[in-house]
């Protein structure tokens, strides 16, 4: 008797655990839904045209009150954001949905996006727009600074800017002036070939052994 009251005890408990773990997939997906009804993530270059069709005639109202209705959307994306593998549901999580309803709860996660090239600048200008300041934030844009994209370094110096005023003067100048070598430099490279000059490498070339000296 007692071993059959076990039994269904765990079956409820189970049939229950798969309820909850049904619920919480069924809201994931109302919120990956809402996200990806985000059209002007993919405008640009190459876009499809029904994508640029859908993105003229966006109801953003309609969008952001659907949003708004959905149970912890903002802590749904930054959690999806660490394990969703599509590129443009992460794009639209971040060019979107964030940008519009992320807070201070979203940054971490934003800073680690800026590792991801498809998505650094949207996670740039969402952390310019939430407006937090601090520590974490300055080294991750100071950090993008240093980027090969142009255009990253120029969003990040802008951000510093906006977001820490006087105090990023120093950190803006070091990377001008690292900039300003590298110019130099390319520049005196560009000059020594036209005049006919050699021009060497830094790393010294390894020495060639004679051939028969034993060595």
């Amino acid at each position: 008797m007692r071993l059959a009251y076990y039994l269904s005890l765990a079956l409820l408990c189970g049939a229950i655990l798969v309820s909850l773990s049904g619920c919480e997939s069924r809201h994931d997906r109302d919120v990956i839904d809402w996200v990806d009804a985000w059209p002007p993530a993919v405008t640009g270059f190459g876009t499809p045209p029904e994508e640029l069709a859908k993105a003229n005639s966006f109801d953003f109202e309609a969008w952001m009150r659907q949003g708004r209705a959905l149970t912890d959307a903002e802590e749904t994306i930054c959690r999806l954001l660490k394990s969703h593998d599509k590129r443009l549901i992460r794009r639209k999580a971040v060019h979107g949905a964030l940008y519009h309803i992320g807070t201070s709860r979203s940054v971490p996660v934003l800073i680690e996006c800026l590792d991801e090239d498809y998505i650094r600048g949207h996670a740039i200008t969402d952390l310019e727009h939430i407006g937090v300041a601090n520590d974490d934030v300055f080294r991750a844009l100071v950090r993008c600074l240093y980027n090969e994209d142009g255009g990253t370094c120029v969003y990040a110096a802008r951000t510093l800017a906006a977001l820490f005023g006087k105090d990023a003067i120093e950190a803006i100048r070091q990377y001008q002036q690292k900039q300003d070598r590298e110019v130099k430099e390319i520049a005196k490279i560009m000059e020594d070939l036209k005049n006919g000059r050699e021009v060497r490498s830094i790393i010294p070339r390894a020495e060639t052994k004679k051939t028969g000296d034993g060595k």
